[in-house]
């Protein structure tokens, strides 16, 4: 095994398809899937608000990001959040894009929300499931988006993996 330390910044910004290098100008591969999902569908950005639950260098953060330069106000919850606080966010926000990776709130927690579920996982029967459970059932309830995993989010990605690399 090799003693080298890997960093982001190893990735040379030049070959960088993913956006994963700090100075890299690509949007991570996520994040512009996600943003194109929601361009398509019409959504309009200016003035609303998005909670974001989970603050890694290649989903959170970045995602953060393009929603602030599209005018929304951001919230961002991460492992060291209270609970509390997490559903009082949730129950605010016009977006919620989960990247966690574990059980994070119901759909009951954000029912008018449109719900970007980015997480991944596996139950003890290692059926994939996402962050978010009961999705599709209160999401037609309610009238509102959500994207369902698997199915989602993963296709997004390697739309926007494609589009980097062109």
């Amino acid at each position: 095994m090799s003693n080298i330390e890997f960093s982001y910044d190893m990735i040379s910004p030049l070959v960088d398809a993913d956006g994963l290098n700090p100075v890299s100008h690509i949007t991570p591969a996520t994040v512009r899937g996600i943003i194109d999902y929601l361009d398509d569908c019409g959504f309009n950005y200016s003035g609303k608000s998005a909670l974001i639950l989970g603050r890694s260098d290649i989903v959170g953060k970045p995602m953060a990001k393009a929603l602030l330069d599209k005018d929304m106000t951001i919230s961002m919850c991460h492992s060291k959040t209270d609970i509390n606080t997490k559903l009082y966010l949730a129950r605010q926000a016009d977006l919620v894009i989960s990247a966690v990776g574990n059980f994070t709130l119901t759909r009951e927690a954000c029912p008018y929300a449109i719900v970007i579920d980015v997480g991944i996982r596996r139950n003890k029967a290692g059926t994939i499931l996402g962050d978010f459970i009961e999705i599709d059932e209160i999401a037609e309830r309610n009238n509102v988006w959500s994207t369902p995993v698997p199915g989602g989010v993963g296709l997004l990605t390697r739309l926007g993996l494609m589009k980097n690399c062109l």
